[in-house]
């Protein structure tokens, strides 16, 4: 007997788009996502530019904000208040 295996995009879900698959890692935990090239195209732009010696990665910088700086932000701010 045989199987045949499909993998598609998770967010498209399209069989007629190839795939890759990414992991993300945060706090120790992995997601595994399978992404046609238009949904990757984010997470491929972030990997490419990731190269500080030509500069392109300080286009990126203050674009992300984790949950403890929006934190201290909100407790200044209160302060302020």
């Amino acid at each position: 007997m045989a199987e045949v295996s499909v993998v598609v995009c998770d967010m498209c879900g399209q069989l007629d788009r190839s795939t890759a698959r990414y992991g993300i890692t945060q706090g120790g935990s992995t997601v595994q996502f399978d992404l046609c090239e238009q949904h990757a195209a984010p997470l491929e732009r972030v990997l490419d530019s990731k190269r500080p010696d030509d500069g392109s990665w300080r286009r990126f910088e203050g674009m992300f904000t984790t949950f403890e700086e929006i934190e201290e932000q909100k407790k200044r701010r209160a302060d302020e208040t």
